[in-house]
């Protein structure tokens, strides 16, 4: 069984987040269902005799699109609630709602791998409510060509002007325009000449984006008479931390990112889904333009953050396993 630790962080994972469920085939093929999910307790279940903990999870359907996606709610109208026991222990007819249920535990379970490698989870109860959202025929088409990633393109270019901007050396606070869901904000970049930097390294780098004003502001202090010297990791560097706080700016305009202050651990602030999502698309940016294996590039992260944060080995295996099995959507 998991001890009390292990379903908080479960939990953690969980809260306040929407994951998505594509079905590729059968009954309601191309159906795409979002949903919210909690954990509401754990059983043993038993595979060739030998036993192993399920946790159990309740989920709510909070969108589906698909072509047909207003019939599949019409259908389902008188029964808002579908519980696996009760469906089990019936004949009659649900829709396909208990395969629906299966594939979503099953995608559930591939998120709470890093907690552990044999996890499994059952969904026990399903809500599909009045107010689901249904994104249907032209209007699903409207929203895959208006959503799309941050282009890297304009990642870089942004990149581009920081390094032009140190290469000036010249102190002071510069301001960078860029677009994000047709509104204009900035990248803020503050730069200061410091040659006694606290960190390892002869240049400090930090990244933090203002939920207030969907800026993203940098603070680069650097020892000017070693610019040169490490130019390359702090171009891999900025490449990481735009890229992370625009991920983060994204999630904010799509009501993803949690607006209440962190309470909890150091390991669980990196183990939220935002934060895990931000990090992918981050890291994986600094290796493509590092020309780096990305397990390198993670490596090379936590040499330097280890011990700022007070993360255990273990830990840091944790979220290093996070990250590396994120599984972009489609419109990530």
């Amino acid at each position: 069984m998991y001890n009390e630790s292990q379903l908080k962080v479960a939990s953690l994972i969980l809260k306040d987040k929407v994951f998505k469920y594509k079905k590729t085939k059968g009954t309601f093929e191309e159906f795409t269902f979002y949903f919210t999910a909690k954990v509401t307790g754990q059983r043993i279940m038993y595979s060739m005799g030998e036993p192993y903990p399920v946790i159990q999870v309740d989920v709510k359907i909070v969108r589906i699109e698909g072509l047909g996606a207003g019939v599949f709610k019409a259908a389902n109208h008188l029964r808002k609630t579908f519980n696996r026991v009760q469906m089990l222990s019936t004949y009659s007819f649900n829709n396909g709602m208990d395969f629906i249920m299966g594939y979503i535990g099953s995608e559930l379970t591939q998120i709470f791998k890093v907690l552990d490698s044999n996890v499994a989870v059952q969904v026990e109860n399903m809500t599909i409510p009045d107010d689901v959202e249904i994104l249907d025929g032209f209007d699903l088409y409207k929203k895959k060509i208006t959503e799309s990633r941050i282009p890297r393109t304009m990642v870089r270019g942004i990149v581009q002007k920081i390094v032009n901007i140190l290469k000036k050396k010249e102190e002071g606070e510069y301001y960078l325009p860029f677009m994000s869901g047709g509104e204009e904000y900035k990248v803020i970049v503050d730069v200061r000449f410091n040659n006694e930097i606290e960190s390892a390294r002869d240049f400090d780098l930090q990244a933090y984006f203002n939920e207030e004003t969907g800026d993203v502001e940098i603070l680069i202090q650097i020892d000017p008479e070693r610019l040169e010297k490490n130019l390359f990791a702090i171009i891999g560097e900025l490449n990481d931390d735009i890229t992370h706080e625009m991920q983060h700016s994204r999630q904010s305009e799509e009501g993803r990112l949690n607006d209440d202050e962190f309470e909890g651990s150091n390991f669980e602030y990196f183990m939220q889904p935002d934060e895990i999502e931000a990090q992918y698309f981050g890291l994986k940016q600094k290796a493509k333009s590092m020309k780096l294996p990305i397990h390198d590039v993670i490596d090379d992260w936590f040499m330097f953050r280890q011990d700022k944060f007070g993360l255990t080995d273990d830990e840091v295996a944790k979220i290093k396993n996070a990250i590396l099995h994120f599984r972009p959507s489609r419109l990530s």
